[in-house]
């Protein structure tokens, strides 16, 4: 007799919606303040998390920095 070859399956995992109280972290890479407006490019950060449900516990304000490798021909950001 020929072997019958099984039908793949997928199995569907249930997706788990994240507790009320989980905690994410982000970090929002900006232009050097010199060539935009950091508030208002923190405010469009704030604006995106708070669209989705989101709730900002804090904000903390890091220097201008010198970055590691250059992304979309910045070599600085804040």
């Amino acid at each position: 007799m020929a072997e019958r070859k099984k039908k793949a399956t997928t199995t569907r995992k249930k997706i788990e919606k994240a507790p009320d109280s989980a905690k994410y972290e982000a970090m929002f890479l900006f232009p050097p303040p010199g060539t935009t407006d950091a508030e208002a490019m923190q405010t469009m950060a704030r604006g995106i998390i708070e669209r989705h449900g989101g709730k900002i516990l804090f904000i903390k304000k890091w220097d201008e920095r010198k970055l590691a490798y250059e992304t979309r021909k910045q070599k600085r950001g804040t």
